[in-house]
């Protein structure tokens, strides 16, 4: 009898585990995207600084040691969004291309791929693993490789957005 019961509490503690696991992991779906109307456009996260120069992606990615860890502003077109959260985006200058994070502070409308944008956020080279460039591939709408391509940890230059602004059309 006692072998039933503690099976029986067993079931139902393993059942209400599974059952908040899934309603958190199906919370991270219906995240609350909160964006600012400005004069000229949307912005999601913090203000953006205005007497910051905003410098070139490609020139940002051609000195990455000189921006390690600094903040910078960076123009664009978003060309990507997570589609699972908006917890990151895309943004290229025609010829390059970083990847923008929210680190999760704020969300992304999922469709503003294709969008004029302005971003500030601090510069990061960093090193992700296998598993993980692989779970944000397969968050991309338009993954640029087969996520079964990617192998072993994934050196990426990342901005760390404290601010996003969407700008009007």
């Amino acid at each position: 009898m006692k072998t039933f019961r503690s099976a029986v509490l067993m079931f139902i503690f393993a059942f209400i585990f599974t059952s908040l696991t899934l309603a958190q992991n199906e919370g991270d779906q219906n995240v609350e995207v909160k964006g600012k109307k400005v004069d000229d456009g949307m912005v999601y996260g913090n203000d953006l600084s205005s007497d910051m120069q905003a410098i070139v992606i490609t020139d940002l990615l051609s000195k990455p040691q000189d921006y390690e860890g600094k903040t910078v502003k960076l123009n664009g077109t978003i060309t990507d969004v997570c589609q699972t959260m908006g917890c990151w985006l895309m943004l290229s200058d025609g010829t390059s291309e970083i990847r923008v994070t929210t680190l999760h502070k704020f969300f992304m409308p999922k469709d503003c791929a294709k969008s004029k944008a302005v971003v500030d956020g601090t510069f990061k080279v960093t090193e992700i693993s296998e598993e993980h460039a692989k779970k944000m591939n397969e968050e991309s709408q338009n993954p640029k490789v087969k996520t079964e391509d990617i192998k072993g940890p994934q050196k990426v230059y990342t901005l760390e957005a404290t601010g996003v602004k969407i700008l009007s059309e």
